[in-house]
């Protein structure tokens, strides 16, 4: 399932003394890529693609904190402290999309027949409708859901040489209508095969996802950034549960906004994409910030920026809080496929810290990203 292969050489070219850092080790290793690049694989190079990716998978948590959960009543019949530890990750750590069904899961099951327990792992590629889409990928009765939605008026139609199920106008939403009361346009253009759904809102979304072209994974620094989420060294068994992905510029933007004269005062060269990772173990915790450049010695500069922005960093969120304060975490330079160098921070999250890093995406509160 893992395509791509590459050889890496991971230098450690920082310790972030600021941030209380252990030192890491200089490693030269064979990386492997796990299901983020291999989701990446499945998406077109288009504009949707590099404005935003967002990853997340529940059975990688599911797996980390040894449970399996096939419905809320499994989530109600854990014990309390793994109830609330699951709880808590799951949207505040670990992506989940409307896509999925998971914010509403007894209205897709009675609507569509989705169990959304049964999605092992998601990708959400666009910022908003209607240039959004999503891949799920798990276990799915593919002949009792194309009976659906068959019920629901879905039209069987050929899309790249492909069957999918249509139902009604490019975007429509129809609060009439029971599919879309439930998902809106999402489900307006579907994909069902036993281990992938692929919902859209229109034909024009999907089309790109269901026939042959260039895809994300081809360009470098996206390939560079999904292996080094995957691969950072974290911990044992620790695995890379959720993630988003963004054009340098996107994410440029966003964080200029928040940025302060504390922030600025540190150079950080412009990024070509950058990308943001949560892995776990069964007891670390970590977010993994890399940005992806064509010149080491700019991969350099962004450690040593982000050494001196992280620990001063004042959430623009959350006036006077300094978001990353007593966090460990470590800096390296990993030279990535395609002549990509990757400027990579590993922050270990304390035991007790309310910081979504989903939050801090979606508050655009990064002004600690911001280039000058």
């Amino acid at each position: 399932m893992f395509k791509r292969i590459a050889a890496w050489a991971c230098v450690l070219i920082a310790v972030l003394g600021m941030m209380a850092l252990p030192v890491g080790r200089v490693q030269d290793a064979a990386a492997q890529g796990g299901p983020l690049s291999a989701m990446l694989a499945r998406v077109p190079d288009d504009e949707a693609a590099h404005t935003v990716l967002w990853y997340g998978s529940l059975s990688d948590l599911e797996r980390v904190l040894g449970v399996q959960i096939d419905s809320l009543d499994a989530i109600d019949q854990l014990p309390p402290d793994v109830r609330v530890n699951l709880l808590w990750e799951f949207g505040s750590q670990v992506y989940y999309s409307p896509f999925s069904g998971l914010d509403n899961p007894s209205a897709w099951a009675s609507t569509f027949g989705l169990n959304s327990f049964n999605v092992d792992r998601e990708l959400t590629v666009g910022a908003d409708l209607p240039d959004q889409y999503g891949i799920l990928e798990g276990q799915f009765d593919a002949g009792a859901l194309a009976g659906v939605l068959a019920t629901l008026g879905y039209q069987p139609t050929q899309v790249g040489g492909q069957t999918v199920y249509a139902l009604g106008a490019d975007n429509a939403s129809d609060a009439g209508n029971a599919a879309q009361y439930v998902a809106g346009p999402r489900y307006n253009r579907l994909l069902v095969t036993p281990d992938t759904i692929i919902a859209a809102p229109s034909t024009a979304r999907i089309q790109p996802a269901l026939e042959p072209g260039p895809r994300i994974a081809d360009d470098p620094a996206y390939a560079a950034l999904a292996l080094a989420l995957e691969n950072a060294d974290t911990g044992p068994d620790s695995l890379l549960l959720s993630a988003a992905l963004f054009g340098g510029e996107t994410l440029a933007d966003n964080a200029r906004a928040a940025a302060d004269e504390a922030m600025l005062s540190a150079p950080l060269p412009a990024y070509t994409a950058a990308g943001f990772g949560y892995r776990r173990g069964e007891t670390d915790r970590s977010m993994v910030l890399a940005l992806a450049y064509a010149d080491q010695a700019a991969a350099e500069q962004a450690v040593s920026s982000l050494a001196a922005r992280l620990p001063n960093y004042t959430s623009a969120v959350d006036p006077g809080r300094r978001l990353f304060d007593g966090w460990e975490a470590q800096g390296n330079v990993v030279a990535g496929p395609g002549g990509v160098f990757v400027a990579t921070i590993i922050a270990r999250l304390p035991d007790q810290t309310d910081v979504s890093w989903i939050g801090l995406v979606r508050d655009r509160d990064l002004g600690f990203l911001a280039v000058n």
